[in-house]
């Protein structure tokens, strides 16, 4: 879990505190919060004390003043933007508190040289992968399934497509401009704290208790994405340990990206289409990339699902 230590200067006390309980409420993050209506008090605090994040009123904020102690300051805007605030980051004050959160979490990874430390190795993510060599065969829809019922076990649930299209972007009801694409950028950089830049794209879909990396703004985004990248990504998120499960829900190419990628499932569910052409595609896909440890399903999902968590479960 990302923690972080965050100050809020501003005058409006009402908002002040609002934003200072919601904060403290998200459950995501772990934030340690100091709240202060006068710059003199908010000076006197960072001569002693460092913060992660300085919330920043517009009204406040004075170009001069080097706030050393603050990784990053986010200006806090009302309306359009003053001319000497323009080159900050900034956020909107009166946006909803989670798009706030969003925002700020995105602004301050871009900018940390920090990494998050990872838990204990043992404690290595579950990978587990979902894939047809067929098209419209409900695996998506199963993805989230397996997702949804996984995270019911009260452990943390990564969702991973790697759809160039998604398929899934209605179930999750997704909204808003984060992009994976985003993330792969850094990665191509050759960027170290690729945790923490996850940090800045990841999505937590309340409804479902589930994570999810967010779809490419561009359906071509997702074929300019190197296979070892691939690999980089989800070999740090499963070590990192913070998450149990990672379900990946493949594309139904047979491309080199997905057979490297399944080579790094602990567990491969492949979905069979109902008849001829889809048991001929299957049996050809088994017989040209010699898959170990999988199960094949061709129909009955809600019958054989609960048998297939159980048995992931006992991992």
């Amino acid at each position: 879990m990302l923690k972080l230590s965050i100050c809020i200067c501003d005058t409006d006390k009402e908002y002040l505190k609002a934003l200072g309980r919601y904060l403290l409420a998200v459950k995501q993050y772990q934030f340690s919060i100091n709240l202060f209506e006068k710059k003199e008090n908010l000076n006197q605090f960072l001569e002693e004390n460092s913060t992660d994040i300085l919330l920043l009123s517009e009204q406040l904020y004075n170009e001069e003043t080097n706030y050393k102690k603050t990784e990053i300051t986010i200006i806090l805007i009302e309306g359009l933007i003053s001319n000497t605030c323009i080159n900050r980051p900034w956020v909107e004050k009166y946006i909803k508190p989670e798009k706030i959160v969003e925002k700020i979490i995105r602004l301050y990874s871009g900018a940390s040289n920090k990494e998050i430390p990872t838990l204990d190795d043992n404690k290595k993510a579950l990978i587990i992968g979902i894939f047809s060599p067929s098209g419209g065969c409900g695996k998506t829809t199963l993805s989230l399934k397996i997702c949804e019922l996984l995270s019911k076990t009260e452990k943390k649930v990564l969702f991973l497509s790697l759809e160039g299209i998604p398929s899934y972007k209605n179930q999750l009801n997704i909204l808003g401009d984060k992009s994976i694409t985003d993330l792969f950028y850094f990665i191509n950089l050759g960027a170290e704290n690729i945790l923490m830049r996850v940090e800045g794209v990841i999505t937590y879909n309340e409804e479902k208790n589930l994570w999810y990396l967010p779809p490419p703004l561009d359906a071509r985004d997702m074929e300019s994405i190197r296979e070892e990248e691939w690999e980089r990504l989800i070999e740090i998120i499963a070590a990192s340990g913070g998450f149990k499960y990672i379900v990946i829900d493949f594309t139904s190419e047979v491309s080199e990206r997905n057979l490297r990628m399944l080579e790094k499932c602990n567990k491969k569910l492949f979905i069979r289409a109902k008849g001829g052409m889809g048991l001929e595609k299957m049996d050809i896909f088994l017989e040209q990339t010699q898959q170990k440890n999988f199960f094949v399903w061709e129909n009955d999902f809600d019958k054989r699902v609960k048998g297939f968590i159980n048995e992931i479960k006992s991992c």
